[in-house]
């Protein structure tokens, strides 16, 4: 039992004394500009709802440049825009709830225990940089 508690408490200084560093400057650097945001692919699917064919043809031909062009207005670059005809707003709902019923279940709990270690670390290394605690001991 102590080997472990030892042990325990030799990673805790260890995680400790490596999130313990010299400050640096105040004063960060400004991040580049990463320019204009640019999109590989924008898909859209239109449900057929009360449209008519000769209205679905028009919309699956017109929209992805109406698109691309408000987009280009707001600084936006979009590569290639693609419409699609839904079978019914319904079934497009449908495909909605699955999708993020799969996130929901599958990708978020996945990501959850790293978002909460790495959380604690920054805090960590956030509390030994600002000297409070036992930071104040580390620094030179």
């Amino acid at each position: 039992m102590k080997r472990r508690v030892c042990i325990l408490w030799a990673l805790a200084w260890a995680l400790l004394l490596a999130a313990c560093g010299p400050a640096e400057s105040d004063i960060s650097p400004q991040p580049p500009d990463p320019g204009p945001l640019t999109l590989e692919a924008l898909s859209v699917e239109v449900s057929r709802g009360e449209l008519s064919a000769q209205e679905l043809a028009r919309a699956a031909r017109e929209l992805p440049e109406e698109l691309k062009a408000a987009l280009a207005d707001r600084g936006v670059e979009a590569e290639t825009v693609t419409v699609s005809i839904g079978s019914s707003p319904a079934a497009m709902a449908q495909a909605v709830r699955e999708g993020l019923a799969l996130c929901a279940g599958t990708v978020v709990p996945s990501l959850f225990p790293f978002f909460v270690v790495v959380s604690l670390l920054l805090q960590l290394a956030d509390a030994c940089l600002q000297g409070g605690g036992a930071g104040a001991v580390f620094h030179r």
